[in-house]
This record gives C-alpha cells, structure tokens and sequence, in this order.
C-alpha cells in the first residue's frame, strides 16, 4: 500500500516533530502537514490520503465540526486522534466514530512511537475507542452547587479575585474551590474545561 500521511494540528512544532519521527524512525516519506479545518478538508480533495493524524482543536475551529464530513467523503481514510485532553473528555463523542485510536500528546514516548508504528503498518488494535474509555459520566455531576456557581463564573472568565466578590467570599476559598474543580472534572486547566462544558451541554456559557 502506498502509505499517504497528513497531520492536522495547529501547532507547529507538533508537526514538525511527528513529520520528523514519521520520516526518519519510521521511515514512511509522504507526510503533510496543515493546520486548519479548512486547510485540511482543501488538502483532502487534492491528494488520495490513507491516514490521517487529527488534532481535537485546530486553528480555526474544532475538529469535531468536520468529523462527520471526512468520515462520510473519505470512508478509506484511517484516522487516529492526537490530543493534549484526556481521552474521556471525548468519549460520548468519538466512541460513535469508526476511529483507529486516541493517542494523547503527554503519553511516553514509546507509547507514542509503537501507536504510530502501529497505525501507520495496519496493525489492528485489539480494542476499539469505546471499550478503552470508561462508561460515560458526566464529570460536572460530581460538583457541588457551590462549585457549581465558581464554575459558572470561571466559565465566563472571571478572574479568582472577581469571583470572591460575586459571591462574597474569600479569595482562599475561591482558589481551593477551583482546585476542587479541577480535580473532580479530570479538566488540566481553563481551556480543556470550556471545552469539557460544551460537550458535555452543561448550561454555563
């Protein structure tokens, strides 16, 4: 099989990188790189692609928007998921898409060369996205409605100093608070949280 590759992601340095571990580790020469929605959807009408390596967020929108869209147009296309979230933030999604596998960007390096070995030789995995991932919950459920509220302001882009005064409380606990927030949801920071309350239709933003 004539091995195409494209990656989608809005960073720079990601693609050089995987284009660089892809051509001289792995040895696979016909890699791409964009970084937009529309870049790749442009890239895949010109050129016959067999992978593609897909960023959650790109530089003008996210690539969940155009999911449905390259699935439909490119049946013969496999796709495996490299993102900075964690997998379950994702999951009621992605589990309903024939998707070769979710890779995040933090995970060891190994890990990261055997998937892409993997994914780019045709070796099956053994278990689909939906039975790696657990059951689907929702993470916001776990708050309390004083977390609630915090969330809610955090959401909007309050800063902590802003939020104290809102509600009338110290800035200490505000901060504690958020802490909680963030260990509850499994969030890393702000960005993955906004991202966490849209999937999941939480009513904040």
């Amino acid at each position: 099989m004539d091995v195409k590759i494209l990656i989608a992601d809005d960073h720079s340095v990601v693609r050089c990188g995987l284009m660089q571990l892809i051509q001289h580790q792995l040895r696979f020469h016909q890699v791409k790189g964009v970084n937009s929605c529309n870049a790749l959807l442009r890239e895949l009408r010109q050129c016959r692609y067999t992978h593609l390596i897909l960023d959650m967020s790109l530089s003008d929108g996210m690539s969940l928007e155009i999911l449905p869209v390259l699935l439909k147009l490119y049946p013969h296309l496999q796709i495996l998921i490299f993102s900075m979230f964690r997998k379950n933030t994702y999951q009621h999604i992605l589990e309903k898409y024939p998707l070769y596998g979710y890779l995040q960007k933090d995970a060891p390096e190994k890990e990261i060369l055997d998937t892409l070995h993997n994914f780019l030789n045709g070796i099956v995995l053994h278990k689909k996205i939906s039975n790696v991932l657990k059951p689907y919950t929702n993470p916001f459920d776990k708050l309390s409605e004083r977390q609630h509220q915090i969330l809610h302001y955090l959401l909007q882009g309050c800063n902590t100093k802003e939020i104290a005064a809102r509600l009338n409380i110290h800035c200490n606990t505000v901060s504690t608070m958020k802490n909680r927030i963030y260990e509850k949801t499994g969030a890393s920071g702000i960005s993955e949280l906004v991202q966490m309350a849209v999937l999941h239709k939480q009513q904040y933003i």
